[in-house]
């Protein structure tokens, strides 16, 4: 079979199923080299995929920008395999648009500290469309809503935009609120 035929992409997408990276690899590999349409049949594959197919899927939708499958990669973020779940992670700030801020956040402030910094980065994607001053209100806002126990969490966001609003919050972070408060300020100025 012709390798670039569409008609193999579910039968290539398949080998992520297995156990022996050989397969998983050579399945990865050879998908990325398709201009045609992958995500659906990967997509498809992953839940029961081994880890390693799990984690090669979810780069491929990442690389895609198949912002239709978060869904499927948001569901690895609770794969008990720590490195599917830092994959799917990662690949979320490649995956979210900008309807995806609220439930960025609500991850966000329910997730362990290893989880921060990438939800931190899919955060600040789903605000790419806004300016920078329009990216400080939405975070502002969501700060308060999540308060002084969360609101931390949101400096690195607020420091992405570049905003002299943003650095007056952070640096007002530096001397206020609670220990873990004032070391997300000094992370996020660093």
């Amino acid at each position: 079979r012709n390798i670039g035929d569409a008609s193999s992409i579910p039968v290539i997408a398949s080998l992520l199923t297995k156990t022996d990276t050989k397969y998983t690899d050579l399945a990865q590999a050879a998908l990325a080299s398709f201009g045609g349409k992958i995500n659906s049949d990967v997509a498809k594959v992953i839940s029961d995929a081994s880890p390693a197919g799990k984690i090669a899927g979810i780069e491929l939708l990442a690389n895609r920008k198949a912002t239709v499958n978060l869904g499927t990669v948001l569901a690895q973020t609770d794969n008990a395999d720590t490195h599917v779940k830092a994959a799917a992670l990662k690949a979320l700030k490649d995956l979210v648009s900008p309807q995806d801020f609220i439930k960025m956040c609500g991850l966000l402030e329910d997730a362990g500290a290893d989880a921060y910094r990438p939800l931190q980065q899919a955060i600040y994607a789903t605000l790419a469309g806004q300016t920078p001053a329009q990216q400080v209100q939405t975070i502002s806002q969501r700060m308060n809503q999540a308060g002084t126990g969360k609101g931390y969490l949101y400096y690195p966001v607020l420091a992405a935009t570049g905003d002299a609003k943003a650095l007056k919050t952070i640096v007002d972070g530096l001397s206020t609120g609670t220990q873990a408060s004032r070391d997300a300020a000094f992370q996020a100025l660093d």
